[in-house]
């Protein structure tokens, strides 16, 4: 919809007269009807005469006087927004006649290339062929993909560019409508015809934006078509000269002979730059002298314009001295780094042909110590182009904060133009180093995905020997893989590290192992603590349980360590794993944290006896999770350690272990009062587990309806061996027997009945329903 409504913009917006675009009434009052399609030629003929246009408009309104014959009710902001819209339609048309241009270009491209694919059989040399072609092939596709990649991500880009502009197209769509009708209605109006021309300019502008993203696609579909033809051929090549490829001593000299010649060009730079170094040294001083006879004269007077112009000249000399300085020394670390690639090829040939594992493996980790290095020169340089990106950007922002003709831009600019000799260097050597340090990658992991898919049975054939090859294997297969960050000279270097299946069994060996003799050493210990009195069996149980925990935690850290596992692997497994199991999870680690406090805290402790909302009974055990309370019929209940901090708990044992208990005890009116309170403080006196200090204490509580009664207070302990409810049942058999003996009755409910007899007694004989009445009595005979 966008594309139609800009192209349909695009055909009918014409600068003599007023748009006539399908749908919009005409002077005549029919509407226009739809055009034809341009072609392209016309298209480009249509923009030439647009922007010609737009050059004309622009000139005419950036002269001066031009805001003084602005129509009356046009503001000034209004020409401001009509200059910009014209200036960006003529840059826009410039870019888009470009990318005209280059459509026929990579139309031809495509064709070529799918010719190309189409028409390739094979190489026309005889196989086998060079390592150094796959080689070459290899990177081409590579290449050929980042290309591809690139492509199709411009066009998302472009295609989310289009939501926006479909608005703004709307929008000037409408504005010049009602433009139109206000002219039509008032043509002498002076404002209204100014409006109609901005609007039709701004009209423009979005057809042309629309325009020219559709060129953009339009080329991108194409090279991206045409790169997805050469993949496919390089993707056939490669595959026909993977499965005959040699690696003969010719290659290795071309190789030797290559870099050589990459050698020989570095000296030759470090030859020149060292002739340049002593000019730039020697500039240098003269700089520095002339900037000191200055410096010496403004300090016995005001300071002077010609000390700054001295002062930004030095900088640049210095700038310009160390940096040929830097690149000096750095091409000799360059050259070191070239000397080594055939060593690189030489390792890479014994891996491809080497029979002995042994010379294999010794090539195999010259290579991981070449890619090592490879990484630390990305990780350097990277950082070091990001540092020169920053002072160029300080460089510019000084050189756009003076004047244009202030006699510092020279020095400045001259400054710039070694910062950037600097960057060309620095982006050379991040590109060598990459190139080689993907090749080499790609050599080991080759190789690797080689000795995994030789399989188990290939492996006992190389070696010659069956079962302990076997165990080898096993023991050196790679279970997983992992990015591990390791600091080589200072500088942060990322590498990929395996651990092998042997490694992770020998540290679970060792973490069993070391649990088992950390739990018979905290057995032993256990038991001569308690042995010795200084803490109770629970007690001590429950801190060992403790304690083996914390010994577990720490095996585990040893082990991960052991293995070479940063915690960092797990950064993201143990966020995801906290958000999963937070929720179902927050019981238990309340429970837990709860149990620490009660614990460390001791106001619960194995053996105490508490009452937790009607439930009594002894702690007997004070576990991670949950606590067991035992209570006196012996069932064992599980109380949930957060129980103890959340509700109220009543602990018998806190600070004593001793409990007062109550008799209560009712004699009969008219029994001696001291005689029974002695009886009573005697029994109590002469029970064996009642404690003499507090001492018993009887008291003569109330007169109630049938008895007088009287309260036995006394204390017991909590030992373990005393049952409260057991004392007070002896306590209340003795006092029934030293009643008796003293003929004290117990007493038992009574009732008075008193009765009136000065007045006969009223009796009144009710029958139940359905009773007969007697029979009348005969009267006696005389």
């Amino acid at each position: 919809m966008l594309l139609r409504t800009a192209c349909l913009l695009f055909l009918l917006l014409v600068a003599p007269g007023v748009a006539q675009i399908p749908g919009i009434p005409t002077k005549s009052g029919g509407t226009a009807a739809a055009p034809k399609e341009e072609t392209p030629e016309q298209i480009r003929d249509r923009l030439a005469e647009w922007q010609k246009e737009a050059r004309a408009s622009l000139a005419r309104l950036e002269d001066p006087a031009a805001e003084a014959q602005l129509p009356k009710g046009i503001p000034a902001s209004a020409l401001a927004d009509r200059r910009r819209d014209l200036d960006q339609m003529v840059r826009t048309i410039a870019r888009t006649t470009g990318l005209l241009e280059q459509i026929p270009e990579a139309k031809a491209t495509l064709k070529e290339a799918e010719a190309a694919r189409l028409a390739w059989t094979g190489f026309p040399e005889a196989p086998p062929y060079s390592i150094l072609k796959l080689d070459d092939l290899v990177n081409q596709r590579e290449a050929a993909k980042e290309k591809d990649l690139t492509f199709k991500s411009s066009s998302s880009t472009f295609m989310r560019s289009l939501d926006g502009l479909e608005a703004e197209t709307k929008a000037a769509e409408e504005e010049m409508r009602k433009a139109i009708a206000l002219t039509e209605k008032e043509p002498a109006d002076e404002a209204a015809k100014w409006r109609l021309d901005a609007a039709r300019a701004k009209a423009r502008f979005f057809s042309v934006r629309a325009l020219f993203i559709r060129a953009n696609l339009d080329l991108l579909s194409e090279q991206a078509t045409a790169s997805t033809s050469r993949l496919a051929l390089l993707d056939r090549q490669i595959s026909a000269v993977r499965t005959n490829v040699g690696f003969t001593d010719e290659d290795l000299e071309t190789v030797r002979k290559a870099s050589d010649e990459r050698r020989a060009g570095i000296r030759k730079e470090i030859t020149e730059l060292s002739t340049r170094i002593r000019d730039a040294s020697t500039a240098k001083n003269r700089t520095k002298a002339a900037f000191d006879q200055l410096n010496t004269e403004s300090a016995q007077a005001n300071p002077t314009p010609e000390l700054g112009v001295a002062s930004a000249r030095l900088s640049a000399a210095e700038t310009r001295l160390n940096t040929l300085q830097y690149i000096s020394e750095n091409l000799e670390s360059f050259d070191a780094l070239e000397a080594a690639i055939p060593s690189a090829y030489e390792n890479r040939r014994v891996l491809l042909q080497s029979k002995d594992r042994t010379e294999r493996e010794a090539a195999r980790e010259a290579l991981g110590s070449f890619l090592t290095r490879l990484k630390a020169w990305e990780t350097v340089s990277g950082n070091e182009i990001s540092a020169l990106n920053a002072d160029l950007s300080a460089q510019d922002s000084n050189a756009s904060a003076i004047p244009p003709d202030d006699p510092r831009q020279p020095a400045l600019a001259d400054q710039r133009k070694v910062l950037w000799e600097k960057q060309a260097f620095l982006q050379r050597v991040a590109q060598t180093v990459i190139t080689h340090r993907k090749n080499v990658s790609r050599w080991i992991e080759g190789f690797e995905d080689g000795q995994k898919a030789g399989g188990v049975l290939e492996n006992l054939s190389d070696s010659g020997t069956s079962l302990w090859t076997l165990a080898k294997r096993l023991w050196s297969f790679e279970v997983m893989k992992f990015e591990n960050v390791r600091d080589v000279a200072g500088v942060p270097i990322k590498e990929t590290q395996a651990v092998s299946l042997g490694v992770i069994l020998s540290a679970l060996a060792f973490f069993v192992v070391a649990y088992m003799i950390s739990s018979r050493i905290s057995r032993r210990v256990q038991r001569v603590i308690v042995g010795r009195g200084h803490i109770a069996e629970a007690q001590a149980n429950t801190l060992r349980n403790w304690m083996m925990i914390v010994v577990g935690v720490v095996l585990a850290l040893t082990t991960l360590h052991f293995l070479r596992i940063p915690l960092t692997v797990f950064a993201f497994f143990g966020g995801a794993l906290a958000i999963g199991l937070g929720f179902g999870t927050q019981t238990l680690i309340k429970n837990f944290i709860s149990g620490i406090i009660v614990l460390f805290e001791r106001k619960i402790r194995v053996g105490d006896i508490v009452d937790i909302g009607g439930l009594a009974g002894s702690i007997s055990e004070i576990n991670t999770r949950s606590s067991v309370l035992r209570g006196p019929d012996g069932r064992e209940t599980l109380v949930p350690n957060s129980v103890f901090l959340e509700n109220s708990v009543t602990n018998l044992t806190l600070s004593n272990r001793s409990s007062r208990r109550a008799v209560m005890i009712g004699v009969a009116y008219g029994s001696p009062v001291s005689q029974v309170i002695t009886i009573l403080t005697e029994c109590a006196e002469r029970h064996g587990l009642i404690l003499k200090d507090p001492a018993p204490m009887v008291i003569l509580q109330d007169f109630a309806d049938n008895a007088i009664l009287f309260r036995l207070y006394f204390w017991t302990a909590f030992d373990g061996k005393t049952n409260p409810e057991q004392v007070e049942s002896d306590v209340r058999i003795m006092v029934q027997k030293r009643f008796e003996e003293s003929d004290i009755d117990f007493p038992f409910p009574q009732r008075d009945l008193h009765l009136k007899s000065d007045v006969p007694l009223h009796v009144n004989v009710v029958r139940s329903p359905g009773e007969q009445p007697p029979p009348p009595k005969k009267a006696p005979l005389p």
